[in-house]
């Protein structure tokens, strides 16, 4: 059973369908997630083509040839080909693609524009927590961008209330225990980094901060 929504999916596939004009979205299933549900799609708008890697010539043919007025969601349960291999490359370039990986649909449903999305991806560790995840959603941002991504990210991992970067240090730097700093520690395992413990508070600041810099906050200047 897919891990992702069904249900979001429909969503966005019929509002990439609405409207006047033909319209063709290429979907890529590299691991083939959907492949035993994508006919359960409940599309308005649209029908779904299967693509299968031994098929591109005819796919060109049925697509620009024989039916020029349906709406198709062509659905191929592998990864693109290479442009020198992929037939269809000149059908795509005038068409649109469609992606259902969790990054997707978590910018989709927290409404983070599109060029976002790396940000996410690169993070996809702490999102493989649904309780860390309810608690970014419950932050509240309203603007998304790098610095605010990461900032609620830290803040998850922090236990703060809100999304601050003052307040994630305060926490951070506050515990008494330098050696065993509970918040180091939950970055260290979200972000899949290894560091070394802190003797003293001197250490643990200069620790903390290159932390931030090289781990989550590319964009930052301390």
């Amino acid at each position: 059973m897919t891990q992702l929504n069904l249900s979001q999916i429909t969503d966005k596939l019929n509002q990439e369908f609405a409207g006047e004009g033909r319209r063709l979205i290429f979907w890529y299933d590299e691991k083939a997630d959907f492949a035993e549900d994508i006919d359960t799609l409940d599309l308005a708008n649209a029908k779904v083509f299967h693509l299968q890697k031994d098929n591109q010539f005819f796919t060109k043919y049925f697509l620009e040839w024989e039916d020029t007025e349906t709406n198709y969601l062509i659905y191929a349960p592998f990864a693109k080909p290479p442009v020198r291999e992929n037939h269809l490359a000149d059908t795509i370039h005038y068409s649109k693609e469609f992606f259902a990986d969790r990054a997707s649909l978590l910018a989709l449903d927290l409404g983070i524009e599109e060029q976002y999305k790396p940000v996410l991806q690169e993070y996809m560790k702490f999102f493989q927590s649904k309780e860390r995840v309810q608690k970014f959603y419950d932050l509240g941002l309203v603007h998304y961008d790098r610095k605010n991504i990461e900032t609620g990210l830290l803040s998850v991992l922090s236990r703060a209330k809100t999304a601050s970067f003052e307040e994630v240090a305060r926490i951070v730097l506050s515990e008494e225990d330098l050696e065993e700093n509970k918040c180091l520690a939950e970055f260290d395992r979200a972000s899949g980094n290894s560091v070394k413990k802190p003797s003293d508070t001197e250490t643990a600041s200069r620790l903390f901060q290159n932390w931030r810099r090289h781990c989550f906050l590319h964009t930052w200047i301390v």
